[in-house]
């Protein structure tokens, strides 16, 4: 108004707009070694993370984790912060396998199994060099090294080894070993080391 006159009506419209809030990405759970974190947030302005919502870093797109550990995040956007997202992320150790029987002698031959609890795939190797895929027990017919080791999350355990020894099997020894007799004789039959006869 000046001089009692009212100017023309002006205006304009303003948009509550939709926060961009951050997103975790996987959103926590186990890993094994390591583990590498997205954190975006479409149109937000910049995004920062911590792993104690107390020192905050700025995030660029991925955090790696090597530890058990909690992510935070928040966003940014017109000098406004989102409120505060987590995720919890767990280092699990990656199950172990396990030979059995552990080595030893054998004769004939002998049934192996491997056994890692709770691992995605395991593999043998009679060298440990060239790996292969257990589905099955594994018969053995001769002296050797068995190697193994279980993966979880793309991750391998540490090898377990066994030896396996082929044993002779003992031979019966008849004494004597025959010849003439008169009325009666004592024959003695022995086979050391021998489970029975």
């Amino acid at each position: 108004f000046k001089g009692g006159v009212s100017s023309s009506v002006v205006s304009t419209t303003f948009t509550i707009g939709s926060f961009p809030f951050p997103s975790i990405s996987p959103n926590g759970g186990a890993f094994y070694s390591s583990q590498s974190v997205t954190v975006s947030a479409s149109g937000s302005d910049s995004i920062e993370y911590s792993t104690d919502s107390t020192t905050w870093h700025t995030c660029t797109g991925k955090v790696v984790l090597t530890a058990t550990d909690n992510l935070y995040a928040r966003s940014f956007k017109g000098g406004v912060a989102s409120s505060v997202v987590s995720a919890s992320f767990t280092l699990s150790a990656v199950p172990v396998a396990s030979i059995s029987p552990n080595g030893g002698t054998f004769y004939g031959s002998d049934t192996v199994s491997v056994i890692a609890t709770g691992a995605d795939s395991i593999e043998t190797s009679p060298d440990a060099s060239s790996w292969s895929t257990y589905t099955k027990r594994i018969i053995l017919s001769a002296s050797g090294k068995l190697y193994a080791r279980a993966f979880k999350g793309g991750v391998a355990s540490p090898v377990d080894s066994a030896s396996f020894t082929l044993g002779a099997v003992p031979v019966p020894v008849i004494n004597p070993n025959g010849g003439a007799f008169y009325g009666t004789d004592t024959v003695s039959v022995t086979a050391s080391g021998a489970d029975s006869l």
